[in-house]
C-alpha cells in the first residue's frame, strides 16, 4: 500500500551543495534498506526530495517564495518518476 507522506525541513546556514549532499545521503540510506517503515517492517522506501536556497535573503524576502521554489522543484523530481533530488537557487 502506496503511503505518501511529506516533510519541510530549513536547514539554516546550510547553502545549495551542502543541502543537496545531505539529502542525497539520505536517499543513499533509504536505498540501502537502513531506514524502515513503521512498524520497523522492512519495506523498499524512495523519496523525492525538491530543494531551494537563497544565498542571501533580503530582510523583506517573502518565505513563501523559497517554499514555493522547493515545491516547484518536488513537482519536478516526482513527475521523472522520484526517487531523486533537483534543486535551484533563487535570488
Amino acid at each position: 500500500v502506496a503511503n505518501d507522506a511529506q516533510l519541510a525541513l530549513l536547514l539554516e546556514g546550510s547553502d545549495r551543495l551542502e543541502a543537496v549532499g545531505t539529502a542525497r545521503r539520505i536517499l543513499d540510506e533509504a536505498r540501502s534498506g537502513h531506514l524502515y517503515a513503521s512498524g520497523g517492517v522492512a519495506q523498499t522506501l524512495t523519496m523525492s526530495v525538491g530543494i531551494a536556497s537563497v544565498a542571501l535573503p533580503a530582510k523583506n524576502f517573502p518565505a513563501a517564495d523559497l517554499h514555493e521554489a522547493a515545491k516547484r522543484c518536488l513537482f519536478a523530481v516526482q513527475s521523472c518518476g522520484g526517487d531523486s533530488v533537483t534543486s535551484i537557487d533563487i535570488y
